[in-house]
């Protein structure tokens, strides 16, 4: 079976281990890192290749749209849903300019995050094996 990786990267601690609990539970062979700010958002992405990266926009030092961009460089194929309380266009049109694959506002989170997920982790290659509980 073929196992997926998702990097959260999210400076509050909380929401992360919130995120990786609710991921978990959609997604059964979900391997997940996390990364506190953008540097090392950038970092462990160069390191692991994850499939999909769960990017904040407000992360200390580098910014969420600055670690996209340079995610994005390093890791072509890598799918970047931004997660952020910032819903108004402006956010929306940097994010996509830094070429972001889905913008979801926080609030949705429940709404949402599992539907882009799960598009994005079945247009992959080889993500037959991916499994969803309760699918």
């Amino acid at each position: 079976m073929m196992s997926r990786t998702i990097l959260i990267a999210d400076d509050h601690a909380v929401l992360r281990q919130l995120l990786q609990t609710q991921l978990k539970e959609w997604f059964a062979d979900l391997d997940i890192v996390e990364a506190e700010d953008g540097e090392h958002a950038v970092a462990v992405a160069a390191e692991i290749g994850p499939d999909v990266v769960i990017m904040d926009l407000d992360l200390p030092g580098m910014s969420g749209i600055e670690a996209t961009r340079a995610i994005k460089k390093l890791q072509p194929d890598t799918r970047i849903v931004v997660l952020t309380v910032h819903e108004l266009e402006a956010y929306q049109a940097g994010a996509a300019e830094a070429g972001a694959d889905a913008y979801i506002a926080k609030r949705h989170i429940q709404s949402k995050l599992r539907d882009v997920l799960t598009r994005m982790l079945a247009e992959l290659p080889s993500s037959s094996n991916l499994s969803t509980p309760g699918s």
